[in-house]
């Protein structure tokens, strides 16, 4: 997963993948714990777009956005 916050601000977490139950749960949950924290900062979710990588692989963007103060 990589988050980007802005020019220079982006950050890579890397999450245990595949397709048993076991790893399926491993990536789930840290999938969860990083936009858990996003939202615990404020930040909810925009928009999403997904780019078909093959013919079984895609990449999904999540567009997530901070409240303007005012």
């Amino acid at each position: 997963m990589s988050i980007t916050r802005g020019p220079g601000k982006s950050e890579y977490l890397e999450f245990i993948n595949g397709t048993t139950e076991k790893r399926l749960s491993a990536s789930g949950e840290g999938y969860y714990k990083a936009l858990f924290k996003l939202y615990q900062e404020g930040y909810s979710l925009q928009s999403t777009f997904t780019a078909q990588i093959s013919e079984s692989s895609s990449l999904t963007t999540l567009v997530l956005a901070k409240p303007a103060k005012p």
